[in-house]
């Protein structure tokens, strides 16, 4: 009976320590990559000591923590074909670096995570360090002298396109489906500084996303409106403050918009020369993948004569395909529905902010990820990642109550 009760006390204590490190954790994943892999590193450690003490780390209590282990044995499968040494040690850096810190963080926020003002903590934590990286962002254009794509805290235009997409999201769904006037205004003014901010980015496929969002949101909203007059009358005005808006929209971004379909454009004719090596070995890698990380190995194996190399491939789901195979996709869609088909049609029937929310940003990165590969990119998949735990753990309309 003591050894249980220390037992209870000692969980007690991890717990803590792992929420802890999660609310830290969440702040520094938009701001600092070194941060963000401290604190999940640390959130490792002390998810395996709980795991340890209770006994249970070999005892998966839930079927979706069986197909978690089950996708990360398959993404090593690939060693069946001897691949070197060298290829063995980039697998394993790119499963510890980005499969397993996926998959551990979104474990320990499902386990962990579990009431609503545990919940708060995180999601304040988000919304802190996404103000702070706006904030940045706006200090790179008044007082550094911003030329060309803004970056903010981040090293690359596209995952923080991606980022500030988003938020931006985030911010527009809690602006038309939550009812507290201070909220409102909140989410405005996240989402006017988030959107200026995405469109200097210069991220056409984080574009893309986000006016389907935006569509996405404005349907759904107008749909719940029981008078026809109200409906007409909305759509009518957001098509004119649309309208409005492309005209005020500087010549730079209009013509980098309008380039999305120029295939002689050096960026997307480089994509098309990827796609093609990538479904070349595809072909000859169908089943088993060459294996996660390997595909800038690969490449030069299969590149065309004269072109430079590339780290992946400018699409996510054939980037996948090409390092997983057939059979590590078909796991992650059982994954996928389990995590996110599962629950949609039950939670999007609730009037949550938090659920448009989570399923107009998840959408709009499925999206934008058919021409990259920001969810592999930790300062936004993580993002992603966390928010689906949130979502994942929804009960009973007494959680996500913000």
């Amino acid at each position: 009976m003591i050894d249980k009760l220390i037992l209870v006390k000692d969980n007690i204590s991890i717990n803590k320590i792992i929420e802890i490190l999660l609310i830290l954790t969440v702040f520094f994943i938009p701001i600092s990559r070194s941060g963000m892999n401290i604190f999940s590193f640390l959130i490792f450690i002390f998810w395996i000591i709980k795991n340890i003490k209770n006994k249970s780390i070999f005892k998966l209590k839930s079927n979706l923590s069986k197909w978690l282990v089950l996708y990360s044995f398959i993404l090593f499968l690939p060693l069946i074909n001897f691949p070197s040494k060298e290829s063995f040690l980039v697998m394993l850096d790119t499963f510890i670096s980005t499969y397993l810190k996926y998959i551990i963080i979104f474990v320990a926020t499902v386990e962990i995570i579990d009431d609503n003002e545990k919940y708060k903590k995180v999601f304040y934590s988000f919304l802190i360090s996404a103000a702070l990286v706006i904030g940045y962002g706006f200090y790179e254009i008044i007082f550094q002298n911003f030329q060309g794509r803004l970056t903010s805290t981040y090293n690359n235009a596209n995952p923080a396109g991606s980022y500030f997409m988003m938020i931006a999201l985030f911010a527009f769904s809690y602006l038309f489906f939550n009812n507290k006037i201070k909220v409102k205004i909140i989410s405005l003014i996240y989402f006017l500084s988030s959107t200026t901010l995405l469109i200097l980015t210069y991220s056409r496929g984080a574009w893309v996303g986000y006016i389907f969002g935006i569509i996405l949101v404005l349907i759904i909203f107008i749909y719940k409106l029981e008078s026809n007059k109200i409906r007409i009358f909305i759509t009518i005005s957001f098509l004119i403050l649309i309208s409005l808006t492309i005209l005020l929209l500087p010549a730079s971004v209009i013509e980098r918009f309008k380039s999305i379909d120029n295939l002689e454009s050096r960026s997307i004719s480089q994509r098309l020369i990827q796609y093609k090596v990538g479904f070349n070995i595809f072909k000859d890698h169908a089943f088993l993948g060459v294996g996660i990380g390997r595909f800038p190995e690969m490449f030069g194996d299969y590149k065309l004569e004269g072109v430079r190399d590339f780290r992946h491939i400018h699409n996510l789901y054939l980037n996948l395909v090409v390092e997983t195979g057939i059979v590590g996709c078909i796991v992650l869609i059982i994954i996928f529905y389990k995590v996110v088909l599962k629950k949609l049609f039950i939670l999007i029937s609730n009037n949550e902010s938090f659920s448009y929310g989570f399923i107009t940003i998840f959408l709009g990165n499925l999206l934008h990820n058919l021409v990259d590969v920001t969810f592999l990119y930790s300062m936004v998949g993580l993002n992603l990642i966390v928010i689906g735990a949130l979502w994942f753990n929804y009960k009973n309309g007494k959680y996500l109550s913000i």
